[in-house]
């Protein structure tokens, strides 16, 4: 129980009583083991509890008890009852006593389950052990199973080897338990004449009436059983619901007294259908028929009207007033009366159901356990609707599906505050929002629009946690969102935070937000300290400016906050970058290294260029607008339990991703947990919201998918099966970008020119360029080194070399390539291809320069 819900999947499990043997999907992900160290004996009893009653070993006990109790019939004419009927009987007799918790028979098979079959005590003072320490668990991993292990394994082939070739998410769909009034709940804003599927109603209706291949009665036994389900049926619906004529069945029983024939006031006058015996009274009282018993008693009267209701609305499927009507002519006041006590009972609900083309239709009334019946079969026919697409497929699908294809990019008003609204809450690297992820996804991106969107305060900047200025995470809210998407705050957030920042944080937390002059003047600080301290509290997570450009500075700046900003000399910068030096007897002494002039022309160039930006951010802190704490009304919003925060985190990933996994997880806040998305994820599944399948293959885990994000895959699939994309358009994207799917572990990359996975490091200073959703192109170390897929063509490698030059070109005034292929540019091939793109020699590599290519 506890490791279906923390993996989502349904563990196969077996076990003696030398151990327990669990099998889980292939999977990268490492067993839950906390879970053994960490349940308890009054969870493991709970959780026993809840389950048990669905088990198998309950319904076989129970049967037991039951028939040493004489609570199930015994010999009937001299015959033994079949051993297959005693469990019908038996499960039957288990559904009508469940409501009386201190029914004897029940509490007794409790009894016998936990303490003679399972030895619930024992189970316990081996929890309780564990967790005194008086157990120690200790994990081994090995190659071959030991002697115990080799006989659990042993039992568990000897069960699945010729187990059904059934689906496994089919046997799931089987065996699943709904809660009912839950379903009732989730479903009762929902149309479901919008969710439901007709073929789902067909099917289940079909079963329930025995009308099914497989489903039919073969003996007069079976037929005896299916007439006291269904209450009456007249000589046609038993010889649809017979697997041969019933009709010597039908006299059989009639002549043991079992069914007896009535003529029942139907809309069309009178039909003569077969009753079980024992319901005759029943039939005769609630129809008003002649020697009626109690044809006098209102009351026992609508009680009779409610057991048929009840009985036909339990098989028949939706059904309209009027269809009960045409089948039983009962009096519209006592029909009211009953459908609506079944109502309040919560045994049938009312509504639309069946699909219709218009929303003229009369209501419906249908039993709630076949609701539930008929909501799992619909999940069942939607999750199988859809072929699983290849993984490229996907990569192309999302570069669509977040803007980066060129074909999909957005312009005009509102483009910005619509990217943004999809990558709410998305923690990326401070570095990249402005260079890479917003330009590439609008057709012209202007920072002064983000600008003004900060100062108005409709938009938030807010930091998360790394103390690296380049490798800082930057996450943006819409104003009042922080409640739904930030961590809870908490007084560990303080714990690590140094002296001065504390101060600060403090009195912004006193006065509201401040100008960084009137925090200096009110803490008597220092610029540079009062400066690092917001730097620290900011990349913290815990402050934010109301002005774009203080975060900008904290980005540009790189270096951990509370230590004064270093830039480096000229000989340090040669010093960390050094390949092939040249010894200098000046230099020698005080241990450094004369550089080769190319090198030394490209670090002269880095310095500049860095101490321009130092010269061009020192004042950029001071003239920023009004450093404010994050955690405030303005920022959070309206308070939100838990699951709705659950429910918007749902939302927000199914529109950043379209398809949603565990996997969607990697790249978000760290403290989002999967098993509380799933039962969200889950419920709006349940509710029609969105669909729950293997949509993509390569994707580990239960995939979600929104219904629009299917039908694009789908029709992405079909375009790329038929070759009709359109223009093969090259994408560009960052190793940072969230519509990134490649990188170091990717089991789905194509090979390189060296024969090994095209894999890189997820850092910003790589790129790739994607063709048809496939990396065509990395360039690491912005471009020194680049690397190409196997095979690919020569013209798509100059096309996806010319785009990525376009986009660095951007903010870079030269690109500089040193290796292709893991070769020297200048010994290599590629070197006639980069000549052609305007780069010229400039040892160790080849340049080509902005307004060139």
């Amino acid at each position: 129980s506890a490791l279906r819900e923390r993996t989502g999947v349904e563990v196969e499990v077996q076990s003696n009583d030398d151990g327990i043997l669990l099998r889980f999907p292939a999977s990268d992900a490492e067993f839950p083991l906390d879970l053994v160290q960490r349940i308890g004996p009054d969870e493991a009893r709970a959780r026993i509890l809840r389950e048990l009653p669905d088990s198998a070993v309950f319904g076989s006990q129970f049967r037991q008890n039951a028939a040493r109790a004489l609570l199930l019939p015994g010999l009937r004419g001299g015959k033994r009852t079949p051993f297959w009927l005693q469990r019908l009987r038996a499960r039957d007799l288990l559904q009508l006593v469940k409501q009386f918790d201190d029914f004897p028979i029940l509490v007794e098979t409790y009894r016998d389950c936990l303490e003679d079959v399972m030895d619930l005590p024992h189970l316990e003072e081996v929890l309780r052990d564990i967790q005194r320490g008086a157990i120690e668990v200790i994990a081994v991993e090995t190659a071959t199973p030991s002697p115990v292990a080799q006989s659990l394994l042993w039992d568990f082939i000897n069960v699945y080897m010729y187990e059904g070739d059934v689906p496994k998410v089919e046997r799931q769909l089987q065996g699943l338990q709904v809660n009912l009034e839950l379903l009732a709940d989730v479903l009762k804003d929902v149309r479901l004449d919008k969710l439901l599927r007709a073929e789902a109603i067909a099917e289940v209706r079909d079963r329930l009436q025995h009308t099914a291949p497989g489903y039919q009665a073969r003996t007069a036994e079976e037929l005896a059983v299916l007439l006291q389900e269904r209450g009456d049926m007249s000589a046609t619906e038993m010889a649809l619901a017979a697997t041969v004529d019933p009709s010597p069945w039908v006299a059989r029983l009639a002549a043991q007294g079992r069914i007896v024939a009535l003529d029942i006031p139907c809309a069309h006058g009178v039909e003569t259908r077969w009753v079980a015996a024992e319901y005759a009274d029943a039939y005769r009282t609630a129809l008003g028929m002649a020697n009626s018993p109690q044809a006098a008693q209102p009351e026992a009267q609508l009680a009779a009207v409610r057991s048929i209701l009840e009985r036909f609305l339990r098989y028949a499927g939706p059904v309209t007033r009027e269809a009960i009507r045409s089948r039983y002519r009962i009096q519209e006041e006592q029909l009211c009366t009953a459908l609506e006590e079944l109502i309040a009972s919560r045994q049938v609900v009312r509504g639309r159901f069946t699909p219709h083309t218009d929303d003229t239709a009369s209501e419906e009334y249908l039993h709630l356990h076949t609701l539930g019946q008929i909501h799992r079969r619909t999940l069942h026919i939607l999750r199988h609707a859809v072929q699983a697409v290849p993984f490229a497929v996907y990569a192309d699908f999302l570069t669509r599906w977040q803007h980066l294809h060129p074909a999909e990019r957005l312009g005009g008003t509102g483009a910005l505050r619509q990217v943004l609204q999809q990558l709410r809450a998305l923690p990326l690297v401070g570095t990249i929002w402005e260079r890479d992820v917003l330009p590439l996804r609008l057709k012209r991106y202007d920072p002064s629009e983000l600008a003004t969107l900060c100062r108005r305060g409709e938009l938030v900047w807010i930091g998360v946690g790394d103390p690296g200025g380049r490798r800082s995470r930057v996450q943006f809210l819409f104003r009042g969102e922080g409640a739904a998407f930030l961590r809870p705050f908490s007084e560990e957030l303080l714990t690590n935070l140094g002296e001065a920042a504390r101060q600060v944080y403090t009195l912004l937390r006193a006065e509201g937000a401040l100008f960084l002059a009137d925090i200096c003047a009110a803490l008597q600080l220092e610029e540079s300290v009062a400066e690092a301290a917001l730097t620290e509290l900011a990349l913290a997570g815990l402050v934010t400016n109301d002005a774009l450009e203080a975060l900008r500075h904290i980005v540009r700046q790189g270096s951990a906050p509370g230590a004064p900003r270093q830039i480096s000399t000229l000989e340090e910068e040669l010093a960390a970058r050094r390949g092939s030096t040249v010894r200098s007897p000046l230099l020698a002494g005080i241990g450094l290294h004369r550089p080769e002039r190319a090198r030394y022309l490209v670090a002269k160039r880095r310095v500049r260029e860095r101490l321009k930006q130092h010269l061009a951010s020192s004042s950029a802190m001071e003239g920023a607008g009004r450093w404010a704490p994050v955690y405030r009304l303005g920022v959070l919003g309206a308070t939100l339990s838990d699951e709705e925060r659950a429910a918007r985190w749902a939302t927000q990933l199914l529109a950043r991703h379209g398809v949603v996994t565990r996997a969607s997880l990697t790249n978000e806040a760290d403290w989002i947990e999967w098993d509380v998305l799933f039962e969200q994820l889950n419920r709006m599944e349940m509710r029609g919201e969105i669909r729950r399948g293997y949509f993509v293959d390569g994707l580990p885990g239960i995939q979600f998918a929104l219904p629009e994000a299917v039908e694009q895959l789908r029709a992405l699939s079909d375009c790329s099966r038929a070759g009709d994309l359109g223009e093969d358009e090259m994408v560009v994207l960052n190793a940072c970008d969230p519509a990134n799917l490649y990188g170091a572990s990717s089991s789905a990359a194509p090979l390189s020119e060296q024969g090994e996975p095209l894999t890189f490091a997820r850092i910003p200073s790589t790129w790739l360029v994607l063709h048809r959703g496939l990396p065509l192109l990395v360039a690491e170390d912005t471009g020194t080194r680049v690397t190409t897929a196997q095979g690919a063509d020569h013209a798509l490698v100059r096309r996806a070399l010319y785009t990525l030059l376009e986009h660095l070109f951007s903010f870079r005034p030269r690109v500089t390539v040193e290796t292709w292929n893991g070769a020297p540019v200048l010994e290599n091939a590629a070197q006639a291809l980069l000549e052609s793109l305007h780069f010229y020699r400039d040892y160790p590599g080849m340049t080509c320069e902005r307004g060139q290519s």
